[in-house]
């Protein structure tokens, strides 16, 4: 069995609402947007992505595919960054 055929079988990570929630946090830092700009940019609610985005928040209420993809777009990312997908094809590279 080649090395790509087992990589392929392998279960691939799902991330978790806090692994996705520290990725935007991060990503909203690298671009120097606030929480408040990017819910005004979003037209959601500040108290909506507070709480999904706080750092204390130990389960915090998952994105939809839709608000993620709308959150990349502002963020002008792909999505695959928010879900942690470019950090494991680093570390496999």
């Amino acid at each position: 069995m080649t090395a790509s055929l087992k990589e392929a079988m392998l279960p691939r990570m799902v991330p978790t609402n806090t692994s996705v929630a520290a990725s935007i946090r991060a990503e909203l830092a690298r671009a120097g947007i606030s929480r408040r700009q990017l819910a005004r940019d979003l037209d959601v609610r500040a108290t909506f992505l507070d709480r999904r985005l706080h750092p204390a928040a130990t389960n915090p209420p998952p994105f939809t595919i839709e608000m993620l993809g709308r959150i990349a777009r502002r963020l002008d990312i792909p999505v695959s960054r928010l879900l942690g997908e470019d950090d494991h094809a680093a570390a496999a590279g």
